[in-house]
């Protein structure tokens, strides 16, 4: 296994040679206009790779994908200054390895799901903010888009056949590169790039576990159905392990109940604490 910084290098030499954006995407790429209109589009950018990724089963994360399009200062800091583009998930909103621009990651979520697969996998973390250091994560889409209107588009909402081409050009240039770097035990994603991730996998005979979990905004959303499942762990014929992993569970949501980063999750906590048991059993079938 390559050391850390030296995966990160190998990911900035991939982005830096990827060839341009294709014209049918560029339409609905952010872009910051300069002088003479000229429009300056902002870089990929390599994932975020904990200082101990590799030192226990490695841990993949794909979201979906950065809002900017309401953001004009860190759209303009990113399409002048390369470098702040591509390492933008190193770049701390605050003080704690939580406060980065992720909005699972900033609310504890993805962190604890990393300390729930570690525990199944023999790797017990008590520190919700010490499994940062264990884990890798990024968006499948690289690229933040927006409407004509200049508002936030999510990469699902797009016609089927730009939509295909987007999943592709990330694919080829991007995920498979990636992926060959990490070299991840498990690769955790949501429903979006799931299936096309699958068939990835499968096409090219990728021996990795690939889990497919609710995006934690589901839970901000109101969590529907969650009580069934609540209903569901309650009726598991528990072993002494599975207590002690749903204490550890019950200390991470702790942790987000107080001081997680971004306060919507902190208020989510007890159902926070049911989607991580939920995971937990699903894993451990």
């Amino acid at each position: 296994m390559e050391k850390v910084e030296e995966i990160k290098k190998r990911c900035v030499r991939v982005i830096k040679n990827v060839p341009g954006l294709p014209n049918e995407l560029k339409g609905y790429c952010v872009y910051d206009k300069k002088e003479k209109g000229q429009k300056l589009y902002l870089k990929a950018y390599i994932p975020f790779i904990g200082d101990r990724y590799g030192q226990a089963v490695k841990i993949l994360f794909y979201c979906t994908a950065q809002n900017l399009a309401g953001n004009k200062d860190a759209l303009e800091g990113y399409c002048i200054n390369e470098d702040a583009a591509i390492y933008r998930l190193y770049d701390r909103k605050g003080n704690g390895p939580l406060f980065v621009d992720v909005g699972p990651v900033a609310g504890g979520v993805i962190p604890a799901l990393t300390g729930v697969t570690l525990i199944l996998n023999n790797k017990k973390i008590e520190n919700l903010e010490e499994c940062m250091e264990y884990i890798a994560f990024t968006n499948f889409y690289k690229f933040s888009l927006w409407t004509r209107g200049h508002k936030d588009l999510n990469p699902n909402n797009l016609d089927i056949a730009i939509k295909e081409k987007y999943d592709n050009f990330m694919l080829e240039n991007y995920i498979r590169h990636e992926i060959e770097a990490l070299k991840p035990d498990y690769v955790f994603c949501f429903r979006g790039s799931y299936g096309i991730l699958k068939d990835f996998f499968e096409k090219n005979k990728i021996n990795i576990k690939i889990v497919w979990v609710n995006d934690p905004a589901w839970i901000l959303r109101g969590a529907r159905g969650i009580d069934k499942w609540a209903e569901a762990i309650a009726g598991i014929s528990k072993t002494d392990f599975d207590r002690q992993a749903e204490r550890l569970i019950d200390s991470y949501c702790e942790y987000i109940s107080k001081k997680a980063p971004y306060p919507k999750y902190q208020k989510k906590a007890g159902q926070i604490g049911v989607y991580l048991k939920h995971y937990y059993y699903e894993m451990r079938r």
